[in-house]
């Protein structure tokens, strides 16, 4: 488990590492790559928004391709990868909002409520006389955790499936269909990152539901963490006050009806 917590003065190489000059056994002085905490399979990413547009970006290889380079030289990360990233919704000074490149990247933005009077009560007990995480241990080793994901590749994706999905995507598009909630109220649509996350997350939540085959309610059932931040509002429509899950649902709905 890694661990970064962005500020506007945190540098890129805090992040992914850097070369210094090492002086070895021999005496010889040499440059060596020490590995950042990105160099880990969970890495959370705490109040993305606070770093610079420059160290976002430092996120992007690694997120894409699984390295980081350095020096000229590549240094794969490990396997499994992945990276937890929150926002600060509160202070807009000193934040720097992720460009829609870089939210691209992320499978999935979820929506944390403020936790009701029995989840307060509950971190209570968990964290008044100890810290919570000395309670956690490993229940799944590496590959024992490659050999669940390999199962998201066995569920079946029929093909009126992968067009109903498609057409879930096109719907977001505001140049798909005139007088539709995507022309009215949206400036850009779902890419094709969307279209493959939601197949993927689909295929997972059919597993969670014991069927080896992704049904619309799966592609429903993700839909929505996996495009609100993937479409762009008209400033009409935030000045009205809408926001993206308010459009998606209404995007969604007449997608279902039209199943």
């Amino acid at each position: 488990l890694g661990r970064v917590q962005c500020t506007p003065d945190l540098m890129p190489s805090d992040i992914t590492g850097s070369e210094v000059l090492q002086r070895t056994a021999g005496g010889q002085v040499q440059m060596e790559f020490l590995p950042g905490p990105i160099f880990a399979s969970l890495v959370l990413v705490d109040e993305i928004n606070r770093a610079t547009p420059r160290t976002q970006a430092a996120l992007l290889e690694a997120m894409q391709e699984g390295q980081v380079t350095a020096g000229g030289r590549r240094h794969v990360l490990p396997s499994p990868f992945w990276v937890l990233a929150t926002q600060n919704p509160i202070e807009l000074e000193g934040t720097y909002p992720l460009p829609e490149a870089q939210l691209d990247r992320f499978m999935f933005k979820v929506q944390v409520p403020y936790p009701d009077a029995d989840a307060l009560e509950s971190i209570l007990n968990e964290a008044l006389d100890s810290e919570p995480a000395d309670k956690l241990s490993a229940i799944l080793s590496s590959s024992e955790l490659e050999g669940l994901r390999s199962w998201g590749t066995k569920v079946i994706v029929a093909g009126p499936v992968k067009r109903a999905a498609v057409d879930l995507i096109l719907a977001t598009q505001p140049a798909h269909e005139d007088h539709s909630p995507a022309s009215r109220h949206l400036r850009y649509g779902a890419s094709p990152r969307g279209l493959q996350a939601i197949v993927r997350a689909a295929r997972i939540n059919a597993l969670l539901e014991g069927r080896a085959h992704v049904a619309i309610e799966d592609l429903n059932r993700v839909a929505l963490p996996a495009l609100r931040h993937r479409v762009l509002l008209k400033v009409e429509s935030e000045l009205d006050g809408l926001d993206p899950d308010r459009v998606l649902r209404d995007i969604i709905g007449s997608w279902l009806n039209s199943r």
